[in-house]
């Protein structure tokens, strides 16, 4: 039996040592990592770079090389016009082979190919951007999973602190029902709130072992992997609004996609006008044949040379399309520069937003502080007091409830100012620029 309880203590003891123990940067580290999202984000951008380069925009030549062979053997028949006399010739066998080099290039499109050129390269910035603002949602999204299991790990211990003045009051009241000093209406009381409360660490419980999944799975991972956090709640240095304002006019995400979208339709303002414009080709080829035949003259025959041509080609009318394409580009432009002021406003509203939410909940820390400072001596009071018999069982539930309440909120009011920070760091381009350090 002792070495059974052995065992078991040893491989509680190897369980609990083989959990890993997280930080805030090793968890964002793999989720930049392994995260199924970003991977996708980073293999599409990957993509986009393979497309932005001159020879998908035309600027480069097309070169081709050709080369064909051919062997028959034919019978021929045929009568003589001169005497009619008729010949036959049975198995004439003959052969051709050949090789060709070509090269096509555009010398002049309107500069078609290079606003082309142009245009892939703002489309590749363009999904940068984009799939960074993705990135950084996302990352956002991991360390808010990773705070949530702090939260609960905090509140799973207030739970548990009231789950056991709950039991003390429980054992108190017993106590006093066996003395007969102590109303059985006490007991059963205590008894309900001990339910209660049990019920609470159960739920609590579950929230944290479903945010403890949550997060083994944002960081792309087995979420059944088990771990421990090491990290509490620590804040940057305060910043003032107007320098995260400046940081986010500089670097945020959507501004930059907004602003290159406009880029973007400037330059298809740039082709449609290439329509106007005349269009020049050159063509030019290298050619080599070799043929052999017993009823040639010549055989073998071979014949080789150069050859180019230029192609100039101007579009007279093509039933407005080229004027309806170049009313379309300025539209879209237009929309683009709406589209740009929009952004900036936003911008502007959410980093006020989020710099209003981190500025309140700063505040609402220090009366939360003092909240639990003022709870804890209330509870403690009535707790002596509850033990004199001088106040009754509903006034020390009440005293216990607002201390957990109070703590609660502390702990609400501390996430919620990190959580508004987290959003200036995305908003101003900062949580990404720590990501490329890291």
């Amino acid at each position: 039996m002792k070495k059974i309880i052995l065992i078991t203590l040893f491989s509680v003891s190897l369980a609990l040592n083989a959990q890993t123990s997280l930080t805030l940067r090793n968890v964002v580290t793999e989720a930049f990592k392994n995260n199924h999202k970003i991977v996708i984000l980073n293999n599409s951008q990957a993509v986009l770079n393979n497309l932005a380069t001159r020879g998908n925009a035309g600027l480069l030549p097309n070169i081709s090389l050709s080369a064909n062979t051919n062997v028959s053997s034919m019978d021929y028949f045929g009568t003589s016009i001169s005497n009619g006399s008729t010949y036959s010739e049975k198995g004439i066998n003959g052969q051709s082979s050949g090789a060709n080099v070509s090269v096509q290039y555009t010398l002049f499109n309107g500069f078609n190919d290079y606003w082309t050129y142009e245009k892939l390269q703002t489309s590749r910035d363009v999904g940068y951007w984009r799939n960074r603002d993705l990135i950084e949602q996302t990352i956002v999204g991991v360390i808010k999973a990773y705070y949530n299991v702090i939260q609960l790990s905090e509140q799973l211990d207030i739970s548990h602190q009231t789950l056991e003045i709950s039991k003390d009051r429980y054992s108190r009241a017993l106590n006093r029902s066996k003395l007969g000093s102590a109303l059985s209406i006490d007991l059963l009381n205590a008894e309900v709130d001990i339910n209660t409360d049990s019920l609470n660490v159960l739920n609590v419980e579950l929230y944290l072992e479903n945010a403890k999944r949550q997060l083994n799975y944002l960081m792309g991972r087995d979420i059944n992997i088990a771990y421990t956090i090491e990290d509490s709640v620590t804040f940057e240095e305060r910043i003032e609004y107007d320098n995260w304002y400046t940081m986010a006019l500089s670097e945020s995400a959507n501004l930059k996609v907004s602003s290159y979208e406009l880029e973007s339709a400037r330059i298809d303002e740039s082709i449609s006008r290439a329509s106007y414009l005349p269009k020049l080709f050159f063509t030019g080829a290298y050619n080599y044949n070799n043929s052999e035949s017993a009823l040639s003259q010549y055989s073998p025959l071979e014949s080789n040379g150069y050859s180019a041509n230029l192609a100039l080609s101007y579009n007279i009318f093509s039933g407005y399309r080229g004027r309806i394409q170049r009313q379309n580009a300025k539209i879209l432009k237009a929309s683009k520069e709406e589209a740009l002021e929009d952004s900036k406003k936003v911008l502007e509203r959410d980093v006020s937003n989020a710099f209003a939410t981190y500025d309140n909940q700063l505040r609402a820390m220090e009366i939360e502080r003092k909240h639990v400072e003022t709870a804890g001596i209330n509870y403690l009071r009535t707790k002596d007091l509850f033990g004199l018999g001088q106040v009754t069982n509903t006034q020390f539930r009440e005293a216990q409830l607002n201390l957990a309440r109070a703590k609660s909120l502390l702990t609400s009011a501390r996430y919620n100012a990190k959580f508004a920070e987290i959003e200036l760091l995305r908003l101003s381009g900062e949580l990404y620029s720590r990501l490329d350090e890291n």
